[in-house]
């Protein structure tokens, strides 16, 4: 969120200045200098990630490699209170309303050309974030997750020579010593735009403290709120004119105003991000730039040297640290968690809901909730599995962190709360202990080999007598090995394993006969499988109901509609591996995308599960001589290798089945194949064969038909549920055979 309503003339010079430097990106302003109104549009309307973002990205990176440039991408980390407060609010954020806007208009007239982006919505980044760093690892290029502020982060990253310019928005003006910074760039005609933060001043006539008062009160990416609410339009210039004609004074105006005591708070707040925002330094230490260190905190120092090897805190003459900023960040997470959130350990909402004692839920971006996503979000199994994880995150925090009080507050509504007890005794992570993946030579995790040898014998070999389960918890190392026994603990809490001794329990026996029998995607499977297991009685009437997707039975009584909408929205779960960089702006669907917000939600939830496994296991490995000479890329790719870190499936493949549901119920068997390429040819600005790509996807959901036929041997699923997916399996016959 830039300045709110500011402009300015920018200047330009020729990119070959840059040669050969290292320049640092700040993701955000990125994203929406390459993803504009017009560049996958409709993304936000399909979810997964958007189809030519990687193109643009390994385009730009092969760009600055051309001109001998390193980039350094960086992104934000944890909300500030300020920013966390303005997710807070009980009606719907500017986003929500206009995304809520854009869906009546899409149901009213379904091919409507309109774009869904909103650069405001402070959760774009995260929905795609994991995604990204995979896509930056895989074509080693560095990234850094700061601890707050991205804009603190570069200007410290600068200021200590780590990188020599910086590509950011014009944020970064309120950044008081910062000389000038990059504000976009141009490959094709090989020039940059930049601005000078003290010419920027001169040719407004502000000083400094003037111009950072006026943004504040405005709103931007350190303070969100806009502060001055007036019956009349209030902008940039109009502040800037009061101001020098001197009718305008931020503390004067916000102190007499009676209709919200906390505006000047935010001003004040918004202000002390910007000069007391904590940054991960050099020597390891997460603190504000203006707190200098005489010692890193790995020394370096002789044996022999007398030298106090404590860290001291340099004198501030001119600056004193405030006592309150507390206010601003929240309580102080441990710097070890920042290092991990640095390298990709993304866990933001649960370090969130720790400092702000919050767990926030907001809507999706169908902007719609029923029962089951509800179900997802806070049923009894929801919350213990939320209870469980912030259990094991918090052991790894300060004891005064695992006493607080917690609750989840959802913002569908207006606000309701539901009380978070994580306070466990013992704590979940004493029973995991014993579980340990021992492996001599592999070092990268592959969850297909995990999964395939998930028996009783391979989780006998994984269990130590607790005598001897804290040394090897201590010395395991290899990402392996690490991420193993992350998914393995994990899988026990998911009632996959019980105890006792450590063995299959029979949802873990269905799910090892269902992998070695099919030939499989083991995360899709995985998901499945804990949803079927969060919901034996799965509301089949709920989950086929829709209202933009119609299909005409009228005809053909031997099938109905219920079926088709199921097929549908379990084929959005197929991933098309291959899309064209195009702008997609086809046919969208809320119902199929309101599917694929449950089903992302219940992904995350299993993502962060294994996450906070794996950070238990790093925070007790205080002896593994491993941990402490990891590279950077060795690190992150640890980070990166976490199952459940790739983005979900878009609903392409459900809208391309949909369209073929369509077609086989609207055209005769001879006609049907020539018919289906004319009705699916819109797709092929994306998919270089749609008609192939929804036979998979048709394919893919007959698999989802025999996982319920392995539970239903096992009497793990209800008889309703089995008899729909028997509808569904004869009729998923009957179109494929059409192929």
């Amino acid at each position: 969120m830039p300045i709110k309503t500011f402009e300015t003339f920018y200047e330009h010079s020729s990119l070959d200045t840059l040669k050969n430097t290292v320049i640092g990106i700040d993701i955000q302003h990125y994203l929406t200098s390459v993803l504009p109104e017009n560049v996958d549009s409709t993304f936000e309307a399909i979810g997964g990630f958007p189809i030519s973002l990687e193109s643009i990205i390994l385009n730009d990176i092969e760009s600055f490699n051309a001109l001998g440039m390193k980039p350094i991408f960086v992104f934000p980390g944890l909300k500030t209170v300020s920013q966390f407060n303005y997710l807070e609010q009980s009606g719907l954020l500017p986003y929500e309303k206009q995304l809520q806007k854009i869906w009546e208009s899409k149901k009213a007239n379904p091919t409507l050309d309109i774009s869904f982006r909103n650069s405001e919505n402070p959760f774009f980044l995260r929905l795609i974030m994991d995604q990204l760093l995979i896509i930056l690892q895989n074509n080693d290029v560095e990234f850094l997750i700061s601890p707050f502020s991205q804009f603190n982060q570069l200007y410290y990253m600068w200021k200590t020579g780590i990188i020599n310019c910086i590509y950011s928005s014009n944020d970064l003006l309120l950044i008081e010593n910062l000389d000038n910074f990059i504000i976009g760039i141009d490959f094709k005609s090989n020039i940059f735009h930049y601005l000078e933060n003290k010419q920027v001043l001169h040719n407004l006539n502000l000083n400094f403290k003037q111009f950072r008062d006026i943004a504040m009160c405005l709103g931007n990416s350190f303070q969100p709120f806009q502060l001055i609410t007036t019956p009349n339009h209030v902008d940039f210039s109009s502040l800037m004119q009061s101001t020098l004609n001197g009718s305008f004074n931020a503390t004067t105006a916000l102190s007499s105003s009676a209709d919200d005591k906390h505006k000047l708070d935010r001003l004040i707040n918004g202000c002390s991000i910007l000069d007391y925002c904590p940054v991960l330094k050099i020597n390891g230490r997460v603190e504000a730039i203006s707190i200098e260190m005489d010692n890193p905190l790995v020394s370096s120092t002789s044996s022999n040297s007398q030298q106090d090897p404590s860290p001291l805190i340099k004198s501030l003459s001119e600056k004193k640290i405030p006592s309150n900023l507390i206010q601003a960040f929240g309580v102080h997470l441990p710097d070890e968690l920042f290092f991990y959130q640095s390298i990709g350990f993304n866990i933001f909402h649960l370090a969130e809901a720790c400092i702000n004692q919050n767990y926030a839920e907001r809507l999706p971006l169908d902007m719609t909730t029923d029962s089951i996503y509800e179900k997802i979000i806070f049923s009894n199994a929801s919350m213990k599995y939320k209870e469980t994880i912030l259990n094991l995150i918090t052991t790894c925090l300060h004891r005064y962190i695992q006493n607080r009080k917690l609750v989840l507050k959802t913002y569908f509504k207006g606000t309701e709360l539901h009380n978070l007890d994580f306070n466990m005794i013992p704590p979940v992570s004493s029973k995991l202990t014993s579980l340990v993946v021992r492996h001599t030579t592999a070092k990268s995790f592959d969850l297909p080999s995990v999964l395939s040898n998930l028996n009783d014998t391979y989780i006998d070999e994984s269990t130590f007598a607790p005598s001897f389960s804290h040394e090897h918890n201590a010395s395991i190392s290899s990402n392996h090995e690490i991420i193993s026994t992350a998914l393995l603990r994990s899988l026990y809490l998911y009632n996959f394993i019980k105890g006792s001794p450590f063995k299959l329990s029979e949802w873990g026996i269905t799910l090892s006969k269902y992998i070695h029998k099919y030939n499989t995607n083991f995360e899709t499977t995985l998901l499945l499988f804990i949803l079927f297991q969060r919901f034996p009685d799965l509301d089949i009437k709920k989950l086929s109901e829709s209202q933009d997707l119609q299909f005409n039975v009228s005809s053909n009584e031997k099938y109905d509609i219920s079926s088709f909408v199921l097929i549908s929205k379990f084929a959005t779960l197929f991933k098309i591996q291959n899309y064209k960089p195009a702008n997609y702006t086809g046919i969208v669907s809320n119902s199929l995308l309101h599917f694929n917000s449950c089903m992302c939600k219940l992904h995350d939830e299993i993502r962060d599960m294994v996450t906070v496994n794996a950070l238990v296991i790093l925070f007790g490995n205080r002896h593994d001589i491993d941990k402490y000479t990891r590279d950077n890329n060795q690190w992150t790719s640890l980070a990166t290798e976490i199952p459940f870190k790739s983005s979900m499936p878009n609903t392409i493949a459900g809208l391309l089945v949909a369209k073929t549901i369509e077609t086989f119920l609207a055209e005769p068997k001879e006609s049907f194949k020539q018919k289906l390429g004319e009705n699916l040819s819109s797709f092929n600005v994306i998919i270089n064969n749609p008609v192939k790509e929804s036979l998979k996807a048709l394919k893919f959901v007959l698999t989802v038909c025999d996982i319920i036929e392995s539970l239903a041997v096992d009497g793990l699923v209800k008889e309703k549920v089995i008899e729909k997916f028997s509808t569904i399996k004869s009729t998923l016959t009957d179109i494929i055979a059409l192929f």
